[in-house]
């Protein structure tokens, strides 16, 4: 059995962004070019790397395209020449906008001998077409092993896919920017320009509809303007997302007039420096979403031991129990909302919600267990025979 494979990953850390190497994939991140090299890691991204300069950074996603293009089509000819034992997918980027192009990519590896892996983030895209349903079936049917990262997921992919179990297996997300923070929560407060002593509650991440941050937006609305908080309350929305997200955001906050010192939009993008600053100087975290297969940001979130109001998800559920470390509400459901963030406002709630937080961060599997899981799958699909044709 082969100890050490040849893997090549192809994976993103923007649409458009393909990374590939001998044993792992990383692109170079378009807004902190530096960041993979300062954590230690080195990135491979391919033939093209247009990431960092700013030039790049305004011709945006017709750039990062023919990046991905180029850099696939180097990726191809390298198969053909010396292919590797394993290709580990992390995100089809043109398979999501409806091109067949990788699937057939896919095709011509399999017929190298070359094994497929595919982890699912999430069943189909978060904007989902009709178009998509037969698109990921092909894809879920063609490759040697499927990775999820909870049995919920794995028993829909099953089900609805029609996936034979045996190719299938579970390997849990990792927090990601999981920093100890260097500063206490008052130094933190001091930083951002927030105010010390006042209650924070914090939406923090990648700016999307699934994320339920219009629902969350309103049920502050209603309690703000109950009346029932004793002292305001703070709710700071940040992180960056498509101009049409951060535009209905915006107008739906000027349609709800809230007081100035109880909303804060930060809507750029927020460096991974800066992450800690923000969780560590909140008193809640929030995590309103409409659907979700996993999220990285919750993970993220639990590296903090803070309360947490999320919406009941059987992908939130191996990490956070009601009325425990954590109020989980209906998804989408604005009077659940508001009550949840109406109970934490009372100290007696908030306090027994912070001590059930304490230990949040042990809920986590950290990245040497998750890559340990992951080895053992390319050793069990290494150790059966090629099969050149489609996965029944």
């Amino acid at each position: 059995m082969v100890q050490n494979p040849l893997v090549y990953v192809v994976a993103h850390a923007l649409p458009f962004t393909p990374g590939t190497c001998g044993t792992a994939g990383l692109s170079s991140y378009v807004y902190e070019p530096r960041y993979f090299v300062e954590v230690g890691l080195i990135p491979r991204p391919g033939n093209v790397n247009l990431a960092g300069p700013t030039a790049f950074r305004r011709l945006g996603q017709p750039a990062r395209l023919a990046e991905y293009i180029v850099n696939t089509a180097a990726l191809g000819i390298t198969t053909t020449i010396a292919p590797p034992q394993i290709l580990h997918l992390h995100q089809c980027v043109l398979l999501e906008h409806g091109w067949r192009t990788e699937l057939g990519f896919l095709r011509w590896c399999r017929r190298r001998g070359v094994k497929l892996v595919h982890t699912v983030h999430n069943l189909l895209p978060h904007d989902g077409k009709a178009f998509h349903v037969s698109l990921y079936t092909e894809l879920y049917q063609m490759v040697d092993a499927l990775i999820c990262h909870d049995d919920e997921t794995a028993s829909e992919l099953s089900r609805r896919f029609r996936i034979s179990g045996n190719r299938i297996y579970i390997a849990p997300h990792g927090p990601l920017f999981g920093e100890v923070p260097e500063f206490s929560p008052q130094q933190c407060r001091k930083m951002l320009g927030l105010k010390t002593g006042q209650q924070v509650f914090l939406a923090l991440g990648v700016l999307a509809h699934y994320k339920g941050l219009d629902i969350l937006l309103e049920a502050w609305a209603d309690l703000i303007k109950s009346g029932e908080p004793r002292s305001l309350p703070l709710l700071v929305i940040a992180g960056n997302g498509p101009a049409v997200e951060r535009q209905v955001l915006e107008g739906l906050a000027r349609r709800l007039r809230l007081p100035e010192d109880t909303l804060r939009l930060d809507f750029r993008y927020i460096p991974a420096s800066k992450i800690p600053l923000y969780q560590n100087a909140a008193d809640v975290l929030l995590y309103p979403y409409r659907d979700i297969t996993t999220s990285g940001a919750l993970l993220t979130g639990l590296n903090y031991c803070k309360p947490v109001i999320a919406s009941d998800l059987p992908a939130f559920r191996d990490y956070l129990i009601n009325e425990r470390n954590a109020i989980l509400v209906p998804p989408g459901d604005r009077r659940e909302l508001f009550n949840a963030l109406r109970i934490l406002l009372e100290p007696s709630c908030y306090a027994r919600l912070k001590a059930g937080s304490s230990n949040n961060q042990s809920r986590l599997v950290q990245w040497n267990e998750i890559a340990r899981q992951v080895a053992s799958v390319y050793r069990t699909i290494l150790a059966q025979p090629v099969s050149f044709g489609k996965c029944a």
